[in-house]
Formats: C-alpha cells, sequence, structure tokens
C-alpha cells in the first residue's frame, strides 16, 4: 500500500489532479488485495525455512573466509567470482596509488592530508546548491566514493581494471545531471556528423554504440568481393592518461559548438534525460536547469573534485577521468572525436580522396578498428591524437583480426565473420546465460536462448561457423535445464520473426531446428 500511494502521488502530479481523486480507487483495490491475501492463506502452507547463513557454524566458516580473502567479480564475466588474498589485494591498490613510487613521474592520484570526509562533502553540498540549485535530500549521499579492482582474467598474466564509483555519494546527482547532458551532446554531434558525411562524403564521427554498422560495413564490402585489410587498435590506459586542462578545453569547445544557434537558451534535466528548453519556467521538483556557463561550470567542478576513498585515506585523480563514474564514456568519447574531427577536417582540404579512406574506420571507446583503409590511419595516427595518449596496434598483419564482439578474417576478396568471446580465453569454466531452475520465469530463459541465436546469426557469414556456436550454445542450456519442445518452439518463432537473417543459412525454421536439435540425447 506504500507503493500504491507512491504510485498515486506520482499520477496526480503528473496529470495535475489532486490525489483524494483517487480515494474510490484505492479502497478497491486495497478490498482486492486483502480477497487474494485471505484466499491464499487458507489455500498456501507455508513450509518451515531454516536460513543456512544463520546457522553458527556456517557463519564462522564465512568469518574466517573474509578474513583471508577479497571475493570480486571477473571482469568481463560479472556472474562469476574470483578470491583473492587480502594483502596481495591491498599491495595492487597500493602500487596503483602510487604509495611506494620513487620516481619522479607525474602522478595520477594524491593523496590528501589536509582535508577529511566530512569536510569535503559539506562543501560539495553547498556548492552544487550554490551553483546549479540541486538539492541532496537523499539519505546516504554523504560519502565519497571508492576504489576497488577487478582482475581481467583474459590476460595473460592476469591484469587488474581499477574502478572508482559508489550507488551514493556527494557529486552523484550533478554527474548524473553532467552526463545526460553530454549524451544529449553526443547525438547533437552525431546527427550533424551524419548529415555532414551525406553531402562530403567523408566520416568525421568514428564513434560506434554496437557492432552493427561494422557487421553491415563488412557484408556490404564482401557484395563487391572488395576485402582487402583489417587492423585493430587500442588505447593503453585511456581513462588514467587524459590532462584534465585539455580535456576541459575540449569540452568546452563542444559545448560551445552544441550552443550555437540556441544562444538564449537552457538545458533543462529531468527524469528523463536532457533537453533544450526555449523557454525555461521555474523549476519543478528533480529538474535542474542549466545555461552554457553553468554547463562548463559542472564539467569543471567534476574535475576539478575527482576525489575518493580507499581505507580510512583519501585521494584525489589529478591525470585523467575515475573510470566507474557516470560521465567516463562520454567524455572519453567526445575527447577523442574532437582530435578525430579536428584532424579530417583539414585533411579532407588537403587530401579529400586519401580522407575517404577514414569512412571505414569505427571506434568503441578506446577500441579502434580501420577496413580497407591502405594504411593512411597508420600513417596518420600519431597527428590525430594528443601525445600523451598511447595507441598501440592489436592485431598482427592486416589479414585477421578480433574487434568488440567479432572475429574477421580475410578470405579470397570477404570478410569472414564470426563472434569472438574473450571469455572463451578463461583457463575456467564460466557461468554464462541464465539456468532454467532459478527463479525467473521460464520464458525468459528461452528467449535469451533465442536472442543468442540471433545473435550468431547476424555476425557469421559461413554456416559451419554458426552450427558449431550453435550447438555450443545448445550444449550449454541443455546442461541448464532447457526442454526440447519448448526449444524447438523459441527456435521457430525466432527464425519466423527475422527470416531475412537466417534464410541466408537455412531455408525453413524446421531445418533449422531439426540440425540443432536431432543429434541431442533423447532425455533432453
Amino acid at each position: 500500500m506504500s507503493a500504491i500511494d507512491s504510485l498515486i502521488l506520482k499520477w496526480s502530479k503528473k496529470h495535475q489532479l489532486h490525489k483524494k481523486l483517487f480515494d474510490n480507487w484505492k479502497f478497491s483495490f486495497s478490498e482486492l488485495l486483502e480477497k487474494r491475501i485471505c484466499r491464499l492463506s487458507i489455500s498456501t502452507k507455508p513450509k518451515p525455512c531454516f536460513p543456512l547463513l544463520k546457522k553458527h557454524s556456517i557463519k564462522n566458516q564465512l568469518k574466517d573466509l573474509h578474513s583471508k580473502y577479497v571475493i570480486t567479480p571477473i571482469d568481463k564475466a560479472s556472474n562469476n567470482v574470483a578470491f583473492i588474498c587480502k594483502r596481495y589485494y591491498a599491495q595492487v591498490l597500493v602500487d596503483e596509488l602510487g604509495l611506494n613510487d620513487s620516481t619522479n613521474i607525474a602522478p595520477t592520484y594524491i593523496k590528501v592530508t589536509n582535508k577529511n570526509t566530512t569536510k569535503i562533502v559539506n562543501k560539495h553540498l553547498k556548492d552544487i546548491k550554490n551553483l546549479f540549485g540541486i538539492i541532496v535530500e537523499e539519505d546516504g549521499m554523504d560519502v565519497l566514493p571508492s576504489m576497488y579492482w577487478t582482475p581481467k582474467k583474459h590476460k595473460v598474466p592476469s591484469k587488474a581494471r581499477f574502478i572508482v564509483a559508489a550507488k551514493h555519494c556527494s557529486l552523484k546527482r550533478l554527474s548524473q545531471a553532467v552526463t545526460e547532458i553530454l549524451k544529449m551532446f553526443y547525438k547533437q554531434i552525431e546527427n550533424y556528423n551524419l548529415k555532414s558525411h551525406f553531402f562530403s562524403h567523408i566520416k568525421s564521427f568514428w564513434v560506434i554504440k554496437n557492432n552493427d554498422p561494422v557487421v553491415k560495413t563488412l557484408k556490404k564490402l564482401n557484395a563487391r568481393n572488395n576485402a582487402k585489410t583489417i587492423s585493430t587498435y587500442d588505447f593503453s590506459t585511456l581513462y588514467t592518461k587524459i590532462p584534465h586542462q585539455k580535456l576541459k578545453h575540449v569540452l568546452y569547445e563542444l559545448t560551445d559548438f552544441c550552443f550555437k544557434g540556441c544562444t538564449d537558451s537552457k538545458i533543462l534535466i529531468h527524469n528523463n534525460g536532457a533537453r533544450w528548453s526555449h523557454n525555461p519556467k521555474p523549476n519543478k521538483d528533480g529538474q535542474i536547469l542549466l545555461n552554457k556557463k553553468q554547463v562548463k561550470c559542472a564539467i569543471s567542478y567534476i574535475l576539478d573534485n575527482c576525489f575518493f576513498s580507499v581505507g580510512k585515506n583519501i585521494f584525489k585523480q589529478v591525470i585523467g577521468i575515475p573510470m566507474g563514474s557516470d560521465t567516463a564514456p562520454f567524455m572519453a568519447n567526445l575527447f577523442l572525436y574532437y582530435y578525430e574531427s579536428k584532424f579530417l577536417k583539414q585533411y579532407k582540404i588537403n587530401n579529400p580522396s586519401k580522407a575517404r579512406k577514414f569512412n571505414n574506420t569505427f571506434r568503441f571507446i578506446d577500441d579502434l578498428a580501420t577496413i580497407n583503409d591502405d594504411g593512411e590511419f597508420e600513417k596518420n595516427k600519431d597527428d590525430i591524437y594528443p601525445e600523451e595518449l598511447d595507441l598501440k596496434k592489436e592485431n598482427v598483419g592486416l589479414k585477421n583480426a578480433s574487434f568488440m564482439d567479432l572475429s574477421v578474417n580475410v578470405k579470397n576478396k570477404q570478410f569472414s565473420l564470426i563472434l569472438y568471446d574473450k571469455r572463451d580465453d578463461f583457463d575456467f569454466d564460466i557461468v554464462r546465460m541464465p539456468f532454467l531452475s532459478n527463479n525467473m520465469p521460464s520464458r525468459i530463459f528461452y528467449s535469451s536462448f533465442a536472442s543468442e541465436l540471433l545473435r550468431y546469426a547476424r555476425c557469421t557469414t559461413e554456416k559451419e561457423d554458426l552450427l558449431v556456436e550453435c550447438n555450443s550454445l545448445m550444449d550449454r542450456m541443455i546442461l541448464q535445464g532447457a526442454k526440447r519442445n519448448r526449444t524447438r518452439v523459441s527456435i521457430h518463432r525466432i527464425f519466423n520473426k527475422h527470416k531475412t537473417t537466417f534464410l541466408s543459412f537455412f531455408k525453413t525454421a524446421k531445418s533449422f531446428s531439426d540440425t540443432i536439435l536431432n543429434d541431442r540425447p533423447l532425455a533432453f
């Protein structure tokens, strides 16, 4: 009933109606609820439950376990956990923070000794109220984010990914607001570049959100028998290498660009995102209204206040963006875009034909791939990005590479595609896909299976490769509880819904399901 009261409050605000108008509905709902509870209380007999975690022996064992190990999710396999020696875990954090570093290299983090958490948090809450009109009334926001690390088991030897994040902290509300603004800028810049590409035939916006543009381009080149080369690159330690001054300058420039033509406008941030407000009205509860100067100030404030805690100590990140913060992906994407577009703007004036060689270049945050570019990116990469960033070539040669979740090979002027999963490189079995025995509805289990089949079909070019992936998936799903009849229904449904994708491999849904299911044990 508390949830019903919250819903009524939400509806009354949305439709500008008085709460009293919902009283009859609430009373009828309450009566219906009471009847259902009474009916269930008669027919349902609760079984006695003995919580294992309250047993004295188990609590002692867990206490002993916690005294020796840190339990963390594994990078790129969050459903799996690693047990890490506490001393080793702490030593890795010490090395990352540079507490034992005696070199003269400029540190990424500095230890704060003249301030405590309360002083920093109180200043944050006061500043965001005075500068941006953001009032934080939620409980638990009077803390700083913390740093932790997760093991990257797909690397040999295993490495660490350091994350600075918190569900609740003093700058969370401001960070969320800036994220919505940068997301809006991202869409605006993307649309601008799409139109520019249409007229100039030169692509200045390389950023992608998923592998769809890459797959589409590779299949388009296959239709012309024009597969030549592919190269992949990776920015090492991108988030901890971007200088704050350069990042501020870039984001200020992009803010000016997005505000151009909307000089008198402001940005309204609400629950559903951010939008331009040409005739701003008084702020409603939870809404934030910022002008261009305040947007720049908010960006600067977040970068100047990258405080976080490790145990009882407080640190500040003075170079780069804290990985795990809300703003990090958009700041990194826009920062790199700025230099890419700046380079191409000048390059297409001097060498328009060579500038078109970059049209099949794609970047997913810090991973970059170039296709059929005749080596233009390799020649110019040092001139595109600032000197602080280290961009390394990932693949050997020009005929095969892995990018995002794709493995690409060049064969007979054709790009051969197959899905690539970094988790396959782990030297242990991992948990993936849901189990039928859990508490979720069974349709979610089979929908997950069907959507995975569709993903395989979209990202694979050879029928043999598709069958290998499908059989591997089928083996896993049988072990996790799949039933033959429900599986067949799911296969037919996904096939008929996406016929254009599957028809390049199989003529009918029956032939597809028979191929996958007929060799399975009868018990399945």
